[in-house]
């Protein structure tokens, strides 16, 4: 089947009984190196967001299809940046282009704690040290820099 220009990305976790928050995320078995991620894929023709998303949960990972989603509103940097190739060429300085979008890409990021898995990462490894990083502490710092 034909695939639509939309790729979804599922990050499956679950609560503990003492309240924390584990999340999974599965080494790629076509990675020769050890390379890490959610559940990520492209939707199929006519195929929604959420369709697509329950379709990768259950192919990928045998997350059953009428598990509860939470849609995040996300965009991810990287299309922007393949939009932006033809305007920073032009240019007067595209090596300064390059670095401004290199730095509102990677910044884009770091917004809030669900910005990337490395941010929910960082968090629980925190509170594994009995530092604990709450959604609004997060944003403090993270809107303020984007």
């Amino acid at each position: 089947m034909a695939r639509a220009p939309l790729q979804v990305l599922v990050l499956p976790f679950r609560r503990r009984g003492d309240g924390g928050i584990e999340y999974a995320i599965f080494r790629r078995a076509d990675h020769a190196d050890a390379c890490w991620q959610g559940l990520a894929g492209g939707a199929e023709q006519g195929e929604s967001a959420e369709q697509a998303a329950q379709r990768e949960m259950t192919e990928e990972a045998c997350i059953p299809a009428d598990a509860r989603l939470i849609p995040l509103d996300a965009t991810a940097s990287v299309p922007a940046v393949l939009v932006l190739k033809p305007i920073v060429s032009q240019l007067t300085d595209p090596a300064r282009g390059w670095l401004l979008v290199a730095m509102a890409s990677t910044l884009s990021g770091n917004l809030t704690i669900l910005g990337s898995v490395a941010n929910l990462i960082v968090v629980e490894a925190a509170r594994s040290s009995g530092v604990r990083i709450g959604f609004g502490e997060y944003c403090r710092v993270g809107v303020p820099l984007n």
